[in-house]
């Protein structure tokens, strides 16, 4: 529909043309990422044991909390069949479970692909069903039952990916390469083609 979601301390919606925004839900806490899904605006928290969040996308609804004991949560997805997806930094793993209750099942542990992979942030799906992470310098994938894990990039000692997003139309990968002196938006074939 064309709305732009953004997050500092309240979640907003702004116009398509940008000419006014709204409130969607007022304080939200230390937001780590923000995801639509159907009729709702889903975000997660990684303080305090992690939780997610949603609030009605047209603002008419107040903030519900979904779920608990996450951990430290950095970045969450949704799989085509709707499952929550949610990379998790502290210990570098991988979580999928239904999003409004059910078993949390770990897919994946970064460790097991011996690079030392830091769990940022988690977009899914390519047209391939598959998932992408972003963490420190690299770009791993996999398909959502953790399996066919591999790496897709090892950028350089200097790159730090921190977000990344999948558009799905052009086959490409948006990632916001962020190391500590300035911060740039690249793109690159989901097949882990080059930067541009």
């Amino acid at each position: 529909n064309g709305w732009m979601y953004q997050s500092s301390g309240r979640l907003v919606r702004t116009s398509p043309s940008g000419s006014w925004m709204e409130f969607v839900a007022g304080w939200l806490p230390n937001p780590r990422d923000i995801e639509i899904r159907g009729d709702f605006v889903w975000w997660s928290r990684g303080n305090e044991g992690g939780s997610l969040w949603r609030a009605p996308k047209d603002g008419t609804g107040e903030p519900e909390l979904v779920m608990t004991g996450m951990g430290d949560v950095a970045g969450i997805a949704f799989d085509d069949s709707g499952r929550l997806l949610w990379s998790e930094a502290s210990d570098d793993l991988i979580f999928r479970a239904e999003p409004t209750g059910g078993s949390v099942e770990q897919i994946l542990n970064l460790d097991d692909l011996e690079r030392g992979i830091q769990a940022e942030d988690i977009d899914c799906c390519d047209s391939s069903g598959r998932w992408y992470l972003a963490g420190g310098r690299y770009i791993v994938r996999g398909r959502t039952d953790g399996s066919d894990a591999e790496l897709v990039l090892d950028y350089d000692e200097q790159g730090h990916f921190e977000k990344i997003e999948i558009d799905v139309a052009s086959n490409r990968l948006f990632v916001l390469d962020s190391p500590s002196d300035f911060e740039r938006l690249v793109t690159l074939s989901a097949d882990g083609g080059d930067l541009v």
